[in-house]
This record gives structure tokens, C-alpha cells and sequence, in this order.
């Protein structure tokens, strides 16, 4: 029997309005081309992206749009780590032919450095393989989230340094501002003050302020109280610093990424000493794939995976314990 190939290729992808602001929309624009020399059937290939969620995500019920996105059945998944959509060819493709996909995303939450959207064409199972050069099937474009900030307010940011959290802010003018109280939660709903740091009072020129919270957990949540003399007051948005160095353990790399049939390692970082524990290895809609137990120990600690039984294609990873679980962390297997 002769083997059949599909042979799609991506490019170009990008974000237009990067960086987003925390409660607008930008949007996500690809390439996607049959770059065989032959019609690509229908149903041979698809394709998958997942947002990290936490930071920007689509609405989860308006499909792409763009050039070539009707040639594509889209279904949508929000599983942890990703909001996904997965697109299944619904026509045949003509050799070189393609076009553009857009997406249209909102931010959610200040991002600490720019995030990846990971993008990733396959052959579906009823095709074997690509024929493509390595690098044509997968994509990692990144877009960066910033905070909506109120009038007072000219920059607002928090970068994560030593596990301790930064919180850096500039005002243009201060008539009639008392002080500024820097307010946090765990939750996001409940906050308390963390410091009090009185305004300059100027009214003419610029000031930069800022302070470091050094009791992290690995979700902090922050938001500035602005205070005027007349007692009124107005809040910033919240934004959010998420630090996996507070957990108790943390996945600190993985690699090498993207991989073909080599070892995957997973390089930990823990508090706990003799910890029995899982490595689980989940597709993009969480449906577990692979599970190793393993026995951690305090400090650094590297463990290795097997992932020729799996297919090419974009995986996460997860570490979890008797009362603790890891945020996820991603791999992609791409085909030889």
C-alpha cells in the first residue's frame, strides 16, 4: 500500500496590537500553505493553538476568521494551561495554495514577560507523516499584556526578581493625592494592605515610586489604593505575579523543546525532601497520556521521559503530590 503525506506548512504569525492592554482585544494573524507539490485531500491535516489563558484567550465561541479559515471544522477546548482551538481540513487543497487565519483575543492579566501562543499543523490519523522541512509545523509567536491603568497612573508593572516581587509605578501629576497603600491577595477577591508609601504631592513633574513584597505564594495578586487628601479614593487594576519558586515544587525547565525521539528532561526545584510524586504528561484537551512516578528530594532534581510512543504534536506536563500540583509547562514533539 502506498503511504500518503500531507504536507502543510505555517509562517508569518504575529500579533497586531502587542502589547495588548489588560481588558482589550488584539488579534493573531498566521499563514497556513499545502507546500506539496500535490492537492491535499480533505480531512488530512489540522491545525492547533493554544493561548496561555491566564494572560490573553479568545471568547471561546467565535471561530478565526482570515482567508483560509473556513477551509477548517474549528472545535474549542479550555483545559489548564491553554485556551485551544483545533482546526480539521474540510476540503482539498490545491499544491501552494493557502492563505491567512486570524484570531481575535482579549488581554486578562499583566504578564510578567512576553508569553507564547503555540502554534502547531499535523496530519491527521489518517495520513502518515509530513514531508515539510523541520520548522514549518510549529509556531510560538508572543504577545505581552499590560495593565489598564487609571488617570493618575502614567506606567504600573511588577517583574519577579529572586522570588521576590517588584511593584514599580510612575505618576505625571499628584494634585491632591494623600498617599499610596499597595494591597495584595491570594485570591484575588480578598486584599489587605502590604505598605503605605506617602505621594510626593507634585503636581508638575513626574515621580516614580516602588516596593518589593518578599512573602510570595505562587499566586499574588496585586492592586494600588490611591488616596487623596479629601479621604477619596480610586483603585488600579489588579494584575497578577505568578511565582512557581514559591511552591513547595516547581518545574524550572524542559527540555530540549521542541524534541523529536529523543529524552525529554524535566528539571525540578523543591522544598520537600523524599516526596513521592507523578509526572504526567497530558495532550492539549487533558486527557492524561503518560505517568512516572518518581521520588523527589529537596533541592534540584532531573528526571527524563520517553516520548517515542507519542505522536508529533504539543504536550503539557505536570508534576503533583499528595496535596500540591506544579503549573503546567509545555512541550511539543515535532515529526523527524
Amino acid at each position: 500500500m502506498t503511504a500518503q503525506f500531507a504536507e502543510p506548512a505555517l509562517g508569518g504569525a504575529d500579533y497586531d496590537g502587542d502589547p495588548i492592554q489588560a481588558g482589550n482585544a488584539a488579534s493573531l494573524t498566521f499563514n497556513w500553505v499545502n507546500s506539496g507539490a500535490s492537492t491535499m485531500p480533505a480531512d488530512a491535516a489540522e491545525i492547533i493553538v493554544s493561548f496561555p489563558n491566564k494572560y490573553y484567550m479568545t471568547d471561546g465561541a467565535t471561530p478565526p476568521t482570515g482567508t483560509i479559515a473556513n477551509w477548517f471544522d474549528w472545535m474549542h477546548t479550555n483545559v489548564e494551561g491553554g485556551d485551544t482551538w483545533v482546526g480539521t481540513l474540510n476540503k482539498a487543497v490545491p499544491a501552494f495554495d493557502g492563505g491567512t487565519i486570524v484570531f481575535e483575543v482579549v488581554g486578562i492579566t499583566t504578564t510578567i514577560e512576553p508569553e507564547a501562543t503555540t502554534i502547531f499543523t499535523q496530519p491527521t490519523g489518517k495520513f502518515d507523516k509530513f514531508l515539510n522541512a523541520p520548522g514549518n509545523d510549529n509556531l510560538a509567536p508572543k504577545a505581552e499584556v499590560l495593565t489598564v491603568l487609571p488617570v493618575e497612573l502614567t506606567s504600573f508593572k511588577a517583574t519577579l526578581e529572586d522570588c521576590k516581587a517588584r511593584l514599580i509605578w510612575t505618576t505625571a501629576t499628584e494634585t491632591g493625592v494623600s498617599h499610596f497603600e499597595v494591597e495584595q491577595s491570594a485570591n484575588g477577591t480578598a486584599f489587605a494592605m502590604l505598605a503605605r508609601v506617602d505621594a510626593t504631592g507634585s503636581a508638575v513633574q513626574s515621580a516614580s515610586y516602588s516596593f518589593t513584597d518578599t512573602q510570595l505564594t505562587q499566586n499574588n495578586y496585586y492592586r494600588l489604593k490611591i488616596v487623596d487628601m479629601d479621604g477619596s479614593v480610586e483603585y488600579s487594576e489588579i494584575f497578577t505575579v505568578y511565582a512557581d519558586c514559591a511552591s513547595v515544587v516547581s518545574v524550572s525547565e524542559v527540555f530540549p523543546n521542541p524534541v523529536k525521539n529523543e529524552l525529554v528532561f524535566i528539571r525540578l526545584n523543591s522544598s520537600l525532601n523524599h516526596e513521592d510524586a507523578q509526572i504526567l504528561v497530558m495532550d492539549i484537551l487533558g486527557e492524561t497520556l503518560m505517568s512516572m512516578p518518581v521520588v523527589i528530594s529537596e533541592g534540584s532534581n532531573l528526571f527524563s521521559i520517553d516520548p517515542n510512543r507519542l505522536a508529533a504534536a504539543p504536550y503539557m506536563i505536570v508534576v503533583e503530590g499528595n496535596d500540591w500540583r506544579t503549573s503546567v509547562s509545555k512541550f511539543v514533539k515535532v515529526s523527524k
